[in-house]
């Protein structure tokens, strides 16, 4: 597939948006050790069980010093030891009685030791063979920064206080900003290298926990930081913390006698041990020309794209298969620690911007994102899928960033893969038939890409369908041919040429896909399957607790598949033919809903039954639970928009806040805690139509009344069904009937919406953390998402099946007959029981 990129080199557009976070930062005094706010990171000595909180025992490494610091150099460490300044500082740190009297020798003490350490070591007249390789040439000073936060982070203005700051030194024309009292303010935290918390003896339990959760704030801003130090200190000891993917770990308490300890921490800050790479070079920042000191662009080298002429202006760097990126913004930080997401957008002047993702992909991962969005697009652009044109293993001067965590033999490699789709968030929508288009054409991609090239994307949400997508050129012939029409196709009665055809919805972010390759060993592809992943307030209830939910008021009220009126059906009838109409309907005299029947459990209502056939029906991640995750998201957006020139009422306000706070306070439990969970997000229709309707403004009724509608297909049990719905792809029929329905009775009537603006009683519903929203378009200020958490994976514990009650254990049946041949071939004769819908 050849794709058109434009230089790089094109005008970049300035923008003062915020990048987007899936949760606020930690608390001052907290901090997040866990991988994408789950179990992607398992280690002994890194993280705690609670991923908001770190104590100093459990993430004290007693090896800290030999396994995390490079010992200084004994040169460099006679000198130090030798010095009557040193041992005087070290004095006078033990004599404070307060945090601020610590602050000047503790400034003294680390400067005096980093210059000795780079004079004898650097700037001394040895050759550059015979001494250290120094990940930089230029000396690190230390610095009182204990009266203001640091400045220019990319999203919000944090409490990020520390005490002193490690910076480089500057030019002799640059000079940071210092206070009447002496204290320097506002250096922007992409000039830090490390930092130091102080404490007084009762309050030195405060400091790791502070110093950690700076640690998590420092690794965030600066991408091109794979690792950071950190230093906490009281007058008798202090604490060295080490941060990057596989976690945050800290050594013992130490007393400042033991200063070689200290010197190898400031030395370690110049030439780290194997395995702890501080700087990717292949990630640098830029300051604007006219503001020194001001919020930086990225400057990002990669792999030459496919495609790209080798002769580019990019080439300047001398390397041939080099690329060079300029004036990138960060626009997505994910969680620091595990999979570490950080997202770049590179705007051109007259072409679509250009998106590069980085993350650290774990070594127990199965499937890759960019070889899965290469397979996708194999035999041709799928319309609506974000595509790939580099992906490669970040290396950066000549090492491949790769870090390993030796108590749990977990690796975590850092990639990078470049995007030439981009889109807009669902916030930012112009109508509310626009998001509709959204959400009918992010369903028929994904059963597309299901069917056609067995992906199933398993994380469908609001972060990763966008709206207004723009993509880069695809030449004529390097499109797939079995997409079936989109929603403009099918309201306009027109199949457009390939080049035309322009999706409304835009589907990003395969991290957690699944191959459904029959060729590959279908045990371990089912055993995937079986994962709980998904975004906390859009993923499907099942997948929640890895069960079918028969317990649910809702689980057994079955509606038929939708029918069209005769305008509705004579347009999907001549988009998609009649034989696709006749197949996916029930018959109105039979026993069947969405193909599948009811059986006499059901239709008796006996709940003991029920649950025996949902204790029985094994677990795995069914198409219709993606089909789910577009609806939650769906209600998101269309709960909080507000149509031009509409004022809030007050009852709509009270009911959508209440609404909004049980959908948005939705998490993922611990897996040994799925027992008797309950769903908030139920709490949104139990009480009827006419109170979920009270939630929606007076323009917004016909839109409440068809989202009550999707409700009542999406909240059944389809597993419970037997034999089950036929179709993999039932729950995306019903939704996509309803929505073209509306679409054809609203046709003139779009409800037009203020992009970006929010209605007030969202904002309101929940303690707001300040964050700017977006993703890989525009922005909108709204407050945190997904509950503190993108997403989970459950990867430590492995596969999630539903235990049978009968033997306690897990009761595994063969595939029925009736179970739809797109699964037959997939799953393992032993693996599957309780239909497949």
């Amino acid at each position: 597939m050849a794709v058109v990129i434009a230089s790089s080199h094109s005008p970049v557009m300035s923008s003062s948006e915020q990048p987007r976070t899936p949760s606020p930062a930690p608390k001052q005094g907290e901090t997040v050790v866990s991988a994408d706010g789950a179990s992607e990171i398992a280690t002994s000595s890194v993280a705690a069980t609670d991923p908001n909180v770190v104590t100093s025992k459990r993430n004290s490494d007693p090896g800290f010093f030999d396994t995390h610091l490079r010992a200084c150099p004994a040169e460099a460490l006679k000198k130090i030891q030798r010095k009557k300044l040193i041992t005087r500082l070290v004095s006078d740190i033990g004599k404070a009685n307060e945090e601020v009297d610590m602050y000047a020798p503790l400034t003294s003490l680390l400067s005096e030791i980093s210059k000795t350490v780079f004079t004898t070591c650097i700037s001394s007249n040895k050759s550059k063979k015979s001494r250290p390789r120094f990940q930089n040439e230029r000396e690190i000073e230390f610095l009182n920064h204990s009266s203001c936060p640091l400045a220019q982070f990319p999203v919000g203005e944090p409490d990020v206080k520390p005490d002193v700051v490690g910076v480089f030194k500057l030019l002799p024309n640059q000079h940071f900003v210092i206070h009447h009292d002496g204290t320097y303010r506002e250096i922007p935290c992409h000039r830090v290298e490390t930092f130091v918390e102080a404490k007084t003896e009762r309050d030195r339990a405060k400091g790791l926990p502070q110093a950690g959760s700076y640690i998590y704030h420092m690794l965030q801003c600066r991408p091109d930081r794979p690792g950071y130090y950190g230093l906490t200190v009281t007058p008798k000891y202090f604490k060295v913390l080490y941060g990057c993917p596989t976690g945050l770990v800290s050594s013992e308490l130490t007393p400042w006698t033991e200063v070689e300890k200290l010197c190898a921490y400031v030395y370690s800050l110049y030439d780290p041990p194997a395995g702890h790479i501080l700087h990717d070079r292949t990630v640098t920042w830029q300051e604007p020309k006219a503001t020194l000191f001001g919020r930086p662009s990225w400057t990002i080298t990669t792999k030459r794209p496919s495609g790209v002429d080798s002769s580019s202006e990019d080439s300047e760097t001398g390397e041939d298969d080099v690329y060079v990126y300029r004036g990138a913004e960060l626009i997505f930080l994910g969680y620091p620690f595990g999979r570490r997401t950080t997202i770049f957008r590179v705007r051109r002047e007259g072409y679509p911007p250009v998106i590069i993702k980085e993350y650290f992909v774990g070594s127990g991962r199965r499937f890759e994102e960019s070889d899965l969005l290469s397979h996708i697009h194999a035999q041709g652009f799928v319309p609506g899928v974000v595509r790939a044109v580099t992906a490669e293993t970040v290396v950066s001067e000549g090492e491949a960033i790769i870090f390993r965590n030796a108590s749990t033999s977990e690796t975590r490699t850092k990639r990078r893969i470049v995007l030439v789709d981009a889109g807009v968030d669902l916030e930012y929508a112009k109508s509310v038939n626009d998001l509709l288009k959204v959400a009918y054409d992010a369903l028929e991609i994904h059963r597309s890409v299901a069917r056609h090239r067995r992906v199933l994307h398993r994380d469908m949400s609001l972060f990763n369908i966008l709206m207004y997508p723009t993509s880069c050129e695809c030449d004529e012939g390097d499109w797939c041919d079995f997409l079936p029409p989109l929603i403009d196709e099918v309201l306009t009665g027109q199949r457009l040429p390939n080049d035309k055809r322009n999706p409304h919805a835009l589907v990003i972010d395969f991290d957690h896909s699944a191959k459904l390759d029959v060729t590959e060993n279908t045990v371990e592809v089912f055993e995937e399957l079986q994962f709980r992943t998904g975004t906390p307030m859009y993923i499907a209830r099942a997948v929640v607790v890895s069960a079918e939910l028969p317990s649910s008021s809702f689980a057994t009220r079955f509606k038929r598949m939708p029918t069209l009126s005769a305008k509705a059906k004579a347009l999907y009838i001549e988009a998609h033919g009649k034989e696709r109409y006749i197949q996916y309907c029930d018959d109105p005299n039979g026993n069947t809903y969405h193909g599948g029947e009811r059986p006499l459990a059901i239709v008796d209502s006996d709940a003991d039954e029920l649950a025996e056939l949902a204790m029985k029906t094994v677990f795995y991640h069914r198409w219709r639970y993606d089909a789910e995750s577009v609806f939650w998201t769906l209600y998101s957006v269309l709960l909080r928009v507000l149509p031009m020139g509409a004022v809030d009422t007050e009852e709509a306000a009270s009911v959508m806040a209440e609404n909004w706070r049980n959908f948005k306070s939705h998490t993922i439990p611990d897996v040994d805690k799925t027992k008797g969970y309950r769903d908030n997000r139920f709490l949104i229709f139990s009480s009827g139509k006419p109170n979920f309707k009270s939630a929606f403004l007076p323009q917004m009724q016909d839109v409440a009344d068809l989202l009550f509608e999707m409700a009542k297909h999406v909240l059944p049990s389809y597993a419970l069904l037997s034999p089950p719905p036929p179709h993999d792809d039932h729950l995306h029929e019903a939704l996509q009937r309803l929505i073209l329905e509306y679409l054809v009775t609203h046709e003139g009537d779009p409800i037009p919406l203020t992009p970006g603006v929010l209605r007030a009683a969202a904002t309101k519903a929940v303690k707001q953390d300040g964050l700017e929203v977006g993703t890989y378009g525009d922005k909108s200020k709204t407050g945190t998402q997904g509950n503190g958490k993108k997403r989970t994976r459950d990867e430590a514990q492995g596969p999630q099946r539903q235990s049978s009650r009968k033997s306690g254990g897990t009761e595994l049946t063969r595939p029925r007959e009736d179970d739809p041949p797109t699964l037959r071939g997939l799953l393992p004769g032993n693996a599957l029981g309780g239909g497949n819908a």
